[in-house]
């Protein structure tokens, strides 16, 4: 499956919209589900790997631990992950999707706050990285990056 939309956490015409959500969540239940024969491995990427593809990631967990479990879920996701930065739009619009009334939410949101400069260390590595590599630079957009705090 392949899905294309901006990494943004606001109300964007190309950011992530509930039919993607919806697409995710049909994947993962048709592929990864209870139905699921033998254990199976699920490939996500996105340019940066650190928004779209955790959040993916954790709606994976969802669909294996449940969404009253949505904590451990969120835990799994950090012993499989080097330093999540979950999308929080894909999150939310998943918690909706399912009615979870934010217990989606809950983990993220103590996460972030737990850890505040994480998205500015990944921004900045990805900066370092396409000031070596402008073709990488020019994969994941960063010169239209902008108010970026170094």
């Amino acid at each position: 499956m392949l899905l294309r939309f901006l990494d943004r956490e606001s109300v964007l015409e190309q950011g992530p919209q509930i039919p993607h959500v919806e697409q995710i969540w049909d994947f993962i239940g048709r592929s990864y589900g209870a139905a699921s024969q033998s254990p199976v491995r699920l490939f996500v990427h996105c340019h940066a790997g650190a928004s779209r593809s955790t959040a993916i990631a954790y709606l994976a967990l969802l669909h294996r631990h449940g969404v009253k479990a949505a904590e451990d879920a969120f835990t799994e996701l950090l012993q499989v992950t080097n330093k999540p930065w979950p999308n929080r739009r894909l999150v939310a619009l998943a918690d909706e999707m399912l009615q979870a009334q934010g217990k989606l939410l809950q983990p993220l949101d103590i996460y972030r706050e737990a850890n505040p400069r994480r998205l500015q260390a990944y921004l900045r590595l990805h900066l370092r990285r396409a000031a070596v590599d402008p073709v990488y630079g020019d994969v994941i957009g960063t010169a239209k990056w902008r108010n970026f705090k170094r």
